[in-house]
Parts: C-alpha cells; sequence; structure tokens
C-alpha cells in the first residue's frame, strides 16, 4: 500500500504563517500539526460558518470558509480564532460562550498591542445565541490545566474589562447583572 501525502492548503499555510509571524500564539502550534484544518465552500456539519469539532467528533477538525481563507486579512484571524478552540479543549476548557469569548479576545491579543474587553465578547456570544434562538452554556476553564491558564492570562493582561474568566459563578452572576 502506497501512503498519498496530501498537501495542505496554500490559503492556510499562508494565513498560519502570519498568525505564528506575530509571536504571540507559538504556543498552538501543537494543534496546527496535530489536527485537521480544512477549507470548504457551501455548508460543512450543518453550517457555512468557521467551526472547530473537538476531539471525539467524528468530523474533529477545523473548518475554514473558502471566503475566509481566501481574505488574506481574515484567514490568519479566523484560524487563529479555530486553532484556539483545539488548543482551550485540548486543555482542559469545557467549551461554551467563556471559550467563544476568550477565542475572540485571542485575535485581539494576537494581532494588535491596544487594549480590548472580554467581557463584551464572552457575553456578546451567549447574547447572540439567545438572540438567535439557539442557547450556549456559559462553559468555562474550571478545568483548565496550567498551560491554558498562562494563555488566558496572557490575554487577560489587556483585558480592560477584567471578566472573572477564572471563576464560574461570578462570570455568571456577572453575566445576569449585565
Amino acid at each position: 500500500m502506497t501512503l498519498v501525502r496530501q498537501q495542505a492548503d496554500a490559503r492556510l499555510r499562508d494565513g498560519i504563517a502570519t498568525m505564528l509571524d506575530t509571536g504571540r500564539v507559538d504556543f498552538m502550534v501543537q494543534q496546527l500539526a496535530s489536527k485537521s484544518f480544512n477549507v470548504f465552500d457551501g455548508e460543512i456539519n450543518g453550517t457555512s460558518n468557521p467551526h472547530f469539532l473537538p476531539s471525539g467528533d467524528a468530523n474533529e477538525g477545523g473548518y475554514i470558509p473558502a471566503g475566509r481563507a481566501n481574505d488574506v486579512a481574515e484567514s490568519p484571524r479566523t484560524l487563529t480564532h479555530e486553532t484556539f478552540h483545539a488548543f482551550a479543549r485540548d486543555h482542559g476548557s469545557s467549551g461554551g460562550a467563556a471559550e467563544e469569548g476568550m477565542g475572540i479576545a485571542i485575535i485581539h491579543y494576537a494581532f494588535t498591542d491596544g487594549s480590548y474587553n472580554a467581557a463584551e465578547a464572552i457575553y456578546g456570544t451567549k447574547n447572540w445565541y439567545r438572540d438567535s434562538g439557539d442557547s450556549i452554556d456559559m462553559g468555562g476553564f474550571s478545568g483548565a490545566d496550567s498551560s491554558l491558564r498562562d494563555v488566558l492570562q496572557s490575554i487577560s493582561v489587556r483585558d480592560e474589562s477584567h471578566v472573572a474568566w477564572d471563576d464560574p459563578e461570578q462570570l455568571q452572576s456577572d453575566y445576569d447583572a449585565y
């Protein structure tokens, strides 16, 4: 039997190079090397949005719509976000709005030098799902290992909201009050 190695999509390779050139998300190299990242047209796994399916799912991997992969500015940002999901899940995240919001914040962490608001990203995600007729758990990072906690702490340095990402009860309480 001959093993056929499939060439990586050049758009993803370019996006990954830009992503890693920031020097701020090198910790995600293992996920980039060990997970499947795919470009798709139309709908896959029931959606046309970029998404990451975690280990254990039959379609595990990152899925980037062709339009995003073709966009030189958006591709690295989308890859950073989806790869963060892979990293977070490998290191103890329970998913949910907290992971999604910190996945938005990491884009700012990686590609800007200014401050950002992680609470807005987390709670905005929760509201978006609510308003779309779906729901999403708050999720959280109570099971995060030291690698994920270090990354979240790094993201938090420029977070002007100082959201309680490491305290699920406070995170929910702040959302309820918000």
